[in-house]
């Protein structure tokens, strides 16, 4: 379902809402484009009653600005949660998640409210496999339970996020292709020293 959702986010904003959802995907109801002009960043909002889930789904580099959100790869202080001692994520990234975080948490209430037993999930492919690991711990310092599972992920922040997102976050896969260089970068040697999440699918 993830996989599918994730290739689905690169139809674009301007499909989400209206286009047809089959196979596994069958009855999935998309209510929300995700859009931030500055970053590119386009995604959607829905759920799916067979799977009793509700989505935030990310697309992946698309555009030059996609491009430079990747390349901003400064760190910066990771404010979400206070007692994340020394935490730095990647700059780029985490100002893209801030900027559209907000219309995210208030589908995600919204729907909530509908369907209070829906599990809450976020899934994307690179760039949005990023930005699915960093909406997926605004979500939980918002109060939710939620999994992830991403594809092609780069890293998103240093040793101190990333032990701390894997207590705050149990339950995160990031699938990992063969050799692609994107889970690779931005590298884990210094000066940079970006270090992964936890639990990688290889395959």
């Amino acid at each position: 379902i993830s996989l599918h959702l994730s290739q689905d986010a690169y139809c674009g904003k301007a499909v989400y809402l209206t286009q047809h959802y089959s196979g596994v995907l069958a009855g999935f109801v998309a209510t929300k484009v995700i859009s931030n002009l500055v970053d590119d960043v386009e995604g959607f909002v829905g759920y799916l009653p067979s799977d009793s889930s509700i989505y935030v789904v990310f697309r992946g580099s698309e555009s030059i600005r996609n491009w430079i959100t990747n390349l901003t790869v400064d760190k910066t202080n990771y404010t979400t949660f206070t007692d994340c001692t020394n935490c730095q994520v990647h700059s780029g990234f985490y100002t893209a998640t801030k900027a559209v975080y907000p219309d995210v948490l208030k589908e995600v209430q919204r729907l909530r409210a509908l369907y209070p037993t829906y599990a809450v999930k976020t899934t994307g492919h690179s760039l949005g496999g990023a930005l699915a690991q960093l909406t997926a711990m605004e979500l939980v310092h918002s109060g939710y339970s939620v999994s992830m599972i991403n594809f092609g992920q780069p890293r998103v922040g240093e040793t101190n996020y990333a032990k701390y997102s894997n207590t705050k976050l149990p339950n995160q896969y990031r699938v990992v292709h063969n050799k692609d260089m994107v889970p690779h970068n931005p590298t884990s040697t210094w000066p940079l020293n970006f270090y992964h999440t936890r639990y990688e699918e290889w395959e």
